[in-house]
């Protein structure tokens, strides 16, 4: 062989590395953000992308896609990343798009950030179902979640049972107004009738657990007769609490919302009242079975709402017993 073949040849064998290389890492973020449930013959390729604190919700949603592939025999690619990586779960949305698959499931860790993908998707005739929170006003195919009015709804019933009736709530607004919006509705309507009932709206400017913690040091200062905060997500929860510890508050009342660790700890140690939560593992295998009716031409439901779960004092021993070894 003489040396320009051989020359050839390795150039060629070089292109071709580069290029199963290329497509190996194309659509695969860092093995511990995706898992798959591949089933051999199925039609269809769906993707779900999910940031959020909770490992749980994640194990539990991931439980639930899986349940519906097997069952539906359907090609499901799970990520899973933190509530603050936002760029890392538009990437993902991103190739997924580029990628062409059947349909995408996606939680909205940013208004903004994640409307463009939906709407990029809707172009390339790829449907978006929405979970855990909603963008009603984009072109998602359909939610699946928790119905955020009746959350409120809920969450003000407890504050009354905890409070008998008597209480001073902070909630909180974001910036541009939108996220609370439905939650704090329904919690203001189900208090209105209580005259020993009222809430003070404050704005949170930075919707992480730090911003959260600084904005509830700022009430505890300059609001001294808040005794309660409704906190409709896992950070406002997490922030007002470690700001109750830290000013030595914790006789406030909180009705929060989520079931990371750290929030179930703080349930059976008394701080947190109760915390509403959804049913991760049904939300994703609805999630599935809506898809794949939508891509076969059926019709189907633009929102699904599985009931709300309340976590509270008395029921959390047997929820911490049933999620040993799974976070």
């Amino acid at each position: 062989m003489n040396a320009q073949k051989k020359v050839f040849i390795c150039t060629m064998l070089i292109i071709v590395l580069v290029l199963v290389f290329m497509l190996s890492r194309y659509f695969v973020p860092p093995k511990d953000n995706v898992e798959a449930s591949y089933q051999p013959d199925s039609t269809y390729r769906f993707v779900c992308i999910y940031s959020g604190s909770s490992d749980y919700y994640k194990y539990s949603l991931k439980e639930g896609l899986d349940k519906a592939a097997e069952e539906l025999n359907a090609w499901v690619k799970f990520y899973k990343f933190k509530s603050f990586e936002v760029d890392k779960h538009c990437e993902a949305l991103d190739k997924a798009i580029a990628a062409k698959v059947d349909g995408i499931i996606t939680n909205i860790p940013s208004n903004d950030a994640i409307r463009s993908y939906i709407e990029a998707a809707h172009d390339n005739n790829i449907p978006v179902i929405t979970i855990e929170s909603d963008l009603p006003d984009s072109k998602r195919i359909s939610f699946v979640g928790t119905n955020s009015y009746a959350f409120g709804v809920e969450a003000g019933k407890l504050m009354s049972s905890a409070t008998g009736g008597k209480s001073k709530t902070a909630i909180f607004r974001n910036i541009d107004g939108s996220r609370f919006n439905l939650k704090n509705q329904g919690f203001q309507n189900n208090i209105r009738n209580n005259p020993g009932m009222s809430y003070e709206l404050f704005l949170a400017e930075e919707p992480s657990i730090i911003g959260y913690t600084n904005t509830a040091q700022s009430i505890f200062v300059n609001s001294p007769q808040i005794d309660s905060f409704f906190c409709s997500d896992t950070e406002s929860t997490l922030g007002v609490v470690r700001a109750m510890i830290e000013f030595n508050k914790t006789n406030n009342v909180v009705i929060g919302s989520g079931d990371s660790k750290e929030i179930l700890k703080y349930i059976k140690n008394g701080i947190i009242y109760a915390s509403l939560v959804e049913d991760p593992y049904l939300i994703g295998y609805l999630s599935i079975g809506n898809l794949l009716k939508y891509k076969k031409g059926e019709s189907i439901s633009e929102c699904v709402n599985p009931d709300i779960i309340i976590l509270s004092k008395e029921n959390i021993d047997s929820v911490l017993s049933a999620r040993k070894d799974k976070e």
